[in-house]
């Protein structure tokens, strides 16, 4: 094998483990797991559901999240439109509260 494209693997494996681990280690992703563990999903005949499928679908998630951006295009698109994407994913995360939160403030 070509030793460059050796390197070239190489470097993509380290990035897509280092923004897999940085995504899974940040503190984001404790509150989620700790929120579906106490919230409405607790109840004595889901809490096994839950206990495998929410870290599955987040390391899932992280996973597709990191091998994405293990490309170098991705990465240059996203340091261009930073702010855009910065702003979606805010916009994002609002909905997601309000509609968490619709159900308690409608009582």
């Amino acid at each position: 094998m070509d030793p460059i494209l050796r390197h070239h693997r190489r470097d993509r494996a380290l990035l897509f483990g280092t923004g897999f681990f940085v995504a899974a280690c940040n503190p984001t992703t404790a509150a989620f797991f700790t929120a579906q563990l106490l919230g409405p999903a607790s109840g004595e005949s889901t809490l096994p559901m839950v206990l495998v499928l929410v870290p599955v679908l987040a390391l899932l998630g992280n996973g597709i999240i990191a091998a994405l951006f293990a490309r170098p295009g991705a990465r240059r698109m996203m340091q261009r439109r930073f702010r855009l994407a910065s702003l979606m994913s805010a916009a994002v995360l609002v909905g997601m509260a309000a509609a968490i939160l619709h159900p308690v403030f409608s009582r």
